[in-house]
């Protein structure tokens, strides 16, 4: 984690990362995504994955790279935040694993996204139970490997509010 980066770089190159920022990130496989709760912070903490990346050779791909402010409403007049000499783009969504994620925090995107590929796979397998006469039984397990997993995906994070869809579904 965070911890075991922060001896590294203090251990083999004498970097002390908190001389950076606390960095509040999360990782998975390749994606970093980096936590900031000012422009400020924001661009301290690019400037210290920079100079993380330089001294491990590794290359970011700042076209994948992007910005969004969360916020209540669209923001505005945002400052530029550069990353190895490039602007950063910044947007009001971003897919990351999957899940579109909206600059004022709600997920109807995803929700209507993962719903609409629900369907789908309800359709075709009811195809499949009408045009090979499957039991009952076969086409209920069929909904719970197939459909199930598709609809419920992301739906940790689509709140409370957003459950009735899922009823409705069922």
């Amino acid at each position: 984690g965070l911890s075991d980066i922060t001896s590294l770089l203090r251990n083999n190159f004498d970097m002390e990362l908190e001389s950076y920022i606390e960095l509040y990130v999360l990782l998975f496989a390749d994606d970093t995504v980096i936590l900031a709760e000012s422009a400020n912070e924001l661009q301290l903490a690019l400037d210290a994955l920079q100079d993380y990346c330089r001294i491990w050779k590794l290359k970011i791909n700042v076209d994948k790279s992007k910005i969004i402010r969360f916020s209540k409403r669209r923001t505005k007049n945002l400052p530029n935040f550069i990353l190895n000499g490039e602007t950063i783009n910044i947007v009001d969504t971003y897919v990351y694993l999957g899940t579109t994620i909206k600059f004022n925090g709600k997920f109807v995107d995803a929700k209507n996204k993962q719903l609409f590929q629900a369907k789908r796979a309800l359709s075709s397998i009811r195809s499949k139970k009408e045009k090979l006469q499957l039991p009952l039984d076969i086409y209920m397990n069929l909904f719970d490997t197939i459909v199930l997993p598709v609809l419920l995906y992301g739906s940790e994070v689509w709140g409370y509010e957003d459950s009735e869809q899922l009823e409705i579904f069922f």
